[in-house]
């Protein structure tokens, strides 16, 4: 761990970051938009709209049934979900966003509901068949706050429901040693990422940068973000109350590997 990490997550809390500083860190990071920013840049309309059918087939989800598309923000997944006939439920704690996709919904004349609330509280009267939590929306927490986030969607499921997520594969990041990027985007801007790791916890420590053609600095930011094994991941959901039915290594249904870039997991309720 390097002098600098040690020093950060020192003042942060010795075992895991206390909730309260952990907010200032994680609001800062979405209230400025800089997930949207420095990572929705990369992804086209058509790759948006391949993912949501990639989700619903590793689901196998039904006609005209109640999807909700927890931690969705402003719904760039789920109003595909809406255009081919399925109910849907946005939850988020960031109203802003939920704002955002009620508008883009009523744009298009597709029903929706949104919930604004802390994921750790997602409301047991929501009875969807589905649950989707896309974009490495996990790791935020410690393991036992993770675990009551994957309690209460589980339980916003009806008898049988399934509930799909990704986070990212901690064995490929590791064989890609944890290395800075650089990113050409579509708007001629580039995304530049730099990283430590703390191994006492499996926090990812990142510092995103955006620059434009001349090199400039536009936006900077930092975030922190705990990664996960395949077990890992499986046993936070399995302590949830979670049937484990298939992991796979992307939404194409690939097998997971050790060169695989996420972790895909179906579990049922």
């Amino acid at each position: 761990m390097s002098n600098r990490l040690g020093d950060k997550l020192g003042e942060l809390g010795s075992t895991y970051m206390t909730m309260e500083k952990y907010q200032d860190i994680i609001e800062n990071f979405f209230e400025n938009n800089f997930d949207e920013k420095f990572y929705c840049s990369q992804y086209s309309e058509e790759e948006n709209e391949e993912l949501a059918e990639d989700v619903l087939k590793l689901l196998d989800a039904k006609k005209e049934s109640h999807i909700l598309d927890w931690c969705g923000g402003w719904g760039r997944i789920s109003i595909y979900f809406a255009r081919k006939g399925y109910k849907v439920t946005i939850l988020d704690r960031m109203q802003e966003r939920l704002l955002r996709a009620k508008e883009m919904f009523k744009l298009e004349h597709l029903p929706l509901t949104t919930i604004c609330s802390d994921c750790r509280n997602t409301p047991d009267t929501i009875d969807a068949d589905y649950a989707t939590c896309l974009f490495c929306s996990v790791g935020f927490f410690d393991d036992d706050e993770q675990i009551k986030a994957f309690r209460s969607v589980y339980n916003s499921l009806k008898k049988g429901g399934k509930f799909i997520l990704d986070c990212l594969n901690l064995f490929f990041l590791v064989n890609k040693k944890f290395e800075d990027t650089k990113m050409k985007r579509r708007d001629g801007k580039t995304n530049i990422q730099r990283n430590e790791f703390d191994f006492s916890n499996n926090i990812l420590h990142s510092y995103y940068k955006i620059v434009n053609e001349k090199w400039k600095a536009e936006e900077e930011c930092e975030f922190f973000q705990k990664l996960y094994t395949p077990a890992d991941i499986v046993r936070l959901l399995s302590a949830s109350g979670f049937k484990i039915e298939n992991i796979y290594g992307n939404y194409k249904g690939e097998p997971i590997s050790f060169i695989s870039t996420q972790i895909v997991v179906v579990g049922r309720k």
